[in-house]
């Protein structure tokens, strides 16, 4: 039966109808099955073409739109230039200098959007930060391991969940 389909198939893409072999004593039956392979064909080429005229359709409005300016252009980050972040002598005897451990960083500690300074400059929060960021995925992933190992199942619950009275 497979193999017959598949002839059919071959046929019909070459533009044969299920008219032009010979065929066997149950000539209706197969003919019904053949027409609806046609009409399932049909069907699905008609499908496809549509799909593809719809996403051509698309790309060429995308490509006629014109670039809009999404949320991230808005709001984007300002970083200060070095010339703008190096401490002067004012600074320095206001006590505004970054207070990086070595104590060698003449920059300007960064601001809060109240006024009050932080103690750090901008480029050595970056990099607090990500050093900060990567101690946590560190410590994650021993714990995480940890409890693999012992065959625990860390389960979230509420901070200070003791301490809170029912």
């Amino acid at each position: 039966m497979d193999s017959t389909i598949a002839m059919v198939l071959v046929s019909f893409s070459q533009g044969r109808t299920p008219d032009d072999s010979s065929e066997a004593p149950s000539r209706g039956n197969r003919a019904a099955s053949l027409a609806q392979i046609r009409r399932n064909l049909m069907t699905r080429r008609h499908k496809l073409s549509t799909a593809q005229l719809h996403r051509s359709e698309l790309i060429a409005q995308f490509e006629a739109a014109p670039p809009r300016k999404g949320p991230r252009e808005k709001r984007s980050v300002v970083y200060a230039s070095q010339d703008d972040t190096l401490a002067t002598p004012a600074d320095a005897a206001t006590g505004r200098l970054c207070r990086y451990s070595t104590g060698k960083c003449r920059h300007v500690r960064a601001q809060k959007a109240d006024g009050t300074y932080l103690n750090l400059c901008h480029m050595h929060r970056i990099r607090a930060n990500a050093n900060q960021r990567k101690l946590d995925r560190k410590k994650s992933l021993r714990l995480r391991q940890c409890n693999q190992a012992n065959g625990l199942v860390h389960t979230w619950r509420a901070p200070h969940a003791s301490t809170q009275s029912a």
